[in-house]
């Protein structure tokens, strides 16, 4: 057996010193003390230090608190979706509010003896854009050429079709359409507007000695016998006219969007 070194014999007799000067304080009650200041001189290393494994702790020691936040997040998420549904379909509710009142506004005003009904756009004709479903037809007493109209009586379409229950408007701009007009203040003549790719109205064949100026509202004429006198078709836009030609042309704008129209009154033919 291996003889323990001075070194060593020394290191033994230091601790167990150490050991007995322990005992010693501590039955004296002067250990304490020096715990304390140990402690206090420690704190500012030894609190972060702390505070950092508790967390680390905790991640690790409760899995389950990640999934239940994320299942938090995820239940707000949709909660929030879901409020921002509520809120377009209040904003769009209140548009169409906004669109009825007008069009029960302009009835106020008597349209001669033509009785008339509300409509709703229901869509658009997936072959032609300026084809308008609308969701009345036969049983509400629709019948072909029609006057369809929206708010202060501009007229932005024709009924061309007619089923029992739905019916198609043709808008006035397309270029399929003709409507009867004159222009409202000027020569008491009947001319037809015609569609312009869907964009506007075309006045032809007026004559060049008939004066036409730049905002004039033209209208219709009356003598189609499903449509009556005085609805607002278009605005005189640009006239064309060339000194050599016998008739000059009027570009008519629009005065309405007709394709965001959302309720519309179809004028029906007055009951013999």
């Amino acid at each position: 057996m291996k003889r323990f070194s001075s070194t060593s014999l020394r290191l033994l007799f230091f601790l167990g010193g150490i050991i007995l000067l322990i005992f010693f304080l501590k039955a004296l009650g002067l250990f304490q003390p020096i715990q304390s200041g140990f402690l206090t001189i420690s704190e500012p290393v030894l609190s972060p230090v702390y505070s950092i494994g508790h967390k680390i702790s905790g991640v690790f020691s409760r899995p389950g608190n990640l999934a239940d936040l994320e299942l938090e997040n995820e239940r707000l998420r949709e909660e929030n979706a879901s409020l921002k549904i509520q809120i377009a379909e209040l904003q769009d509710a209140e548009q169409e509010n906004i669109a009825l009142r007008q069009l029960l506004d302009f009835f106020e005003e008597d349209i001669g003896d033509y009785p008339r009904v509300i409509a709703r756009v229901v869509g658009r004709d997936p072959e032609n854009q300026s084809l308008s479903i609308l969701n009345v037809g036969q049983r509400d007493g629709i019948e072909l050429n029609n006057a369809v109209i929206v708010e202060d009586g501009v007229i932005v379409a024709k009924v061309i079709e007619v089923f029992a229950r739905v019916s198609k408007a043709l808008l006035v701009t397309d270029s399929q359409s003709k409507v009867a007009v004159t222009i409202s203040g000027g020569a008491p003549t009947s001319k037809i507007a015609k569609g312009e790719r869907g964009l506007s109205l075309i006045l032809d064949q007026i004559p060049q000695q008939e004066k036409i100026i730049q905002g004039q509202l033209v209208i219709t004429s009356g003598l189609e016998p499903a449509i009556p006198r005085g609805l607002l078709v278009g605005e005189v836009e640009e006239i064309i006219s060339e000194s050599n030609d016998l008739f000059q042309k009027a570009v008519l704008r629009p005065v309405v969007d007709y394709k965001s129209t959302l309720f519309v009154a179809v004028i029906l033919s007055p009951s013999e």
